[in-house]
């Protein structure tokens, strides 16, 4: 009888992991060598709907033949789910710290030499790479969101536009934006029935056992 309430108990929580990671997959949105260069326009940064799961964004910043390469990427959470890291993949240049920011919305709201002036209308800001002993697996969100207005992650979306900047040599990075789903009711419902029947075994296992001594 034992057995048989123990296999109960495993066989719901491993449905219930299952419910909530189903959707999980691991894709790159966007490589600059294929997709071609990030906008460097504020006001019309690049779209990418993001899925369930990883999304990678691999691309170079930098000084090009005396010009910044300035990048604004927009993302666009599925409904339902939130963006609860964003990991440093890889990070390779000889300028080993760069910039990101984030505002809320389609756009950012004014160019990157106004920066100074507007450090408040930005959601979050920070720099990261090597330089400030950001090593490859760090997850930034947290980092920026410290920062100017300030945020506790996940973001709950729906939409928001990252800039990011070199102001040095050229870099080469990854970005990994993970989504993942908010659990519905039923789900946490089926996670509780899974502890309750757990709790309720050894309850009812340690009862029999003291019958049994007595």
């Amino acid at each position: 009888m034992r057995r048989h309430t123990f296999e109960i108990a495993g066989y719901l929580l491993a449905l219930a992991l299952i419910l909530v990671g189903s959707q999980a997959r691991a894709a790159v949105v966007h490589d600059e060598d294929s997709d071609g260069d990030f906008s460097g326009l504020y006001t019309d940064p690049t779209p990418l709907n993001l899925l369930p799961g990883t999304n990678s964004i691999i691309a170079s910043t930098g000084i090009f033949q005396d010009i910044e390469d300035l990048e604004y990427v927009r993302i666009n959470l599925p409904a339902g789910h939130v963006l609860s890291q964003l990991k440093l993949n890889f990070y390779i240049g000889s300028d080993p710290t760069s910039f990101i920011a984030v505002q809320s919305g389609s756009a950012f709201t004014f160019p990157a030499n106004m920066a100074g002036a507007n450090i408040n209308n930005m959601l979050g800001w920070t720099h990261f790479g090597p330089g400030v002993m950001h090593v490859n697996g760090t997850d930034l969100l947290p980092i920026i969101g410290a920062n100017s207005q300030g945020f506790v992650p996940p973001l709950t979306g729906p939409t928001y536009t990252f800039w990011i900047q070199q102001t040095g040599n050229t870099t080469d990075y990854q970005l990994d934006f993970i989504v993942t789903p908010v659990p519905e009711p039923a789900t946490w419902v089926l996670v509780g029935m899974t502890v309750l029947a757990g709790t309720s075994t050894r309850r009812i296992w340690r009862r029999r056992s003291r019958n049994r001594r007595d």
